[in-house]
């Protein structure tokens, strides 16, 4: 069952949206919900930073989860500490994984 478009959005990380609903040829005004999308850039310790496009929400497991799946932490408890604000995440890596080959 589809949601009346009034209803307040399912989920942080959208938004409404203006548009034309066309349909047999006919337009007619109308709006929807779409996906927000925006960079979030990380800093592992003094490294160059790594920027990623995401739906905003939930940094702090994505930002584990990405490091994890690119081998520069092989659990979460790898990460001393983790500065989070908007559009940016900083993370200090405990000292023995520091040096390990893969964390950057």
């Amino acid at each position: 069952m589809k949601a009346p478009m009034n209803t307040p959005p399912p989920a942080t990380g959208v938004r409404r949206a203006r548009l034309e609903r066309v349909t047999a040829g006919d337009g007619a005004p109308a709006s929807d919900w779409l996906a927000v999308e925006e960079p979030l850039e990380i800093r592992v310790g003094d490294q160059p930073p790594l920027v990623t496009l995401r739906t905003p929400g939930e940094d702090a497991e994505l930002v584990r989860g990405l490091l994890l799946g690119e081998g520069v932490i092989d659990r979460a408890d790898d990460i001393a500490r983790m500065d989070l604000e908007p559009g940016r995440a900083r993370v200090l890596l405990r000292a023995a994984v520091r040096g390990r080959p893969g964390s950057r």
